[in-house]
């Protein structure tokens, strides 16, 4: 496979995950602080585990995963410090622009 596409399904991958853990974390996390603290530490630890295991290619992957999961609570964390709302269609759609 061409590496144009492996990056593009990837991405695309790594998008939709975020807008699904974004939209599933809704009703789990109500404060600005405590979601963006958690998705910093989970970002943290995903990186370092990320640096320390750089020849492992199942870790790389599942530090991928991780990644994702993290940037879709810290984008739970900022509607919330925006105060908006926005439904699973919506962001899948600004996940594929």
């Amino acid at each position: 496979m061409k590496k144009a596409t492996l990056s593009s399904i990837a991405t695309l991958v790594f998008l939709l995950l975020t807008s699904a853990v974004c939209f599933i974390t809704k009703p789990f996390f109500s404060t600005f602080d405590g979601t963006i603290l958690i998705a910093l530490g989970i970002i943290t630890v995903s990186a370092i585990v990320a640096f320390l295991i750089r020849k492992s290619n199942v870790m790389n992957i599942i530090c991928f995963l991780v990644s994702s999961v993290a940037f879709g609570i810290a984008m739970r964390a900022w509607y919330i410090f925006l105060g908006v709302e926005c439904d699973l269609v919506r962001m899948a759609i600004l996940s594929l622009g």
